[in-house]
């Protein structure tokens, strides 16, 4: 995630999870530490690795559309286990923003370790066209 970020210049960003307070604060001093800074963010406070794939389609538009408010450089959708990739193409057209998935990102992060060309692959969002 954050190699596609630098790649692109993104410097701040908004954070959807399902996580805790505790946990999402960790995650935004991680991207600090990247000189990435997080200007907005949304949690669910969900505890439990179950109850991350519990969270619906609503709950997770609902936040993005929240942080996409803030007009953020991208909005970053962080857990693999929270079904944000089915809806990442409709949070860009809805927040004229790039929006990157955590499953998405590493499925395409493991394409381009082994060379694999991306750029056809449709349905998950701008950063499947981007060079990083």
């Amino acid at each position: 995630m954050v190699d596609a970020l630098h790649a692109r210049g993104i410097r701040r960003v908004g954070l959807v999870t399902p996580y805790t307070e505790s946990v999402q604060q960790r995650i935004i001093e991680t991207f600090a530490k990247e000189s990435i800074d997080v200007v907005t963010e949304r949690r669910l406070n969900f505890t439990d690795n179950f109850s991350f794939a519990e969270a619906t389609d609503e709950q997770i538009l609902d936040m993005a559309r929240q942080v996409g408010a803030s007009r953020p450089d991208a909005i970053l959708i962080l857990c693999t286990n929270l079904r944000g990739a089915p809806l990442v193409e409709e949070i860009e057209r809805e927040a004229r923003t790039p929006v990157l998935d955590s499953v998405v990102l590493g499925l395409l992060g493991g394409l381009r370790s082994i060379s694999v060309d991306f750029s056809h692959v449709s349905h998950a969002g701008q950063v499947c066209g981007w060079a990083w």
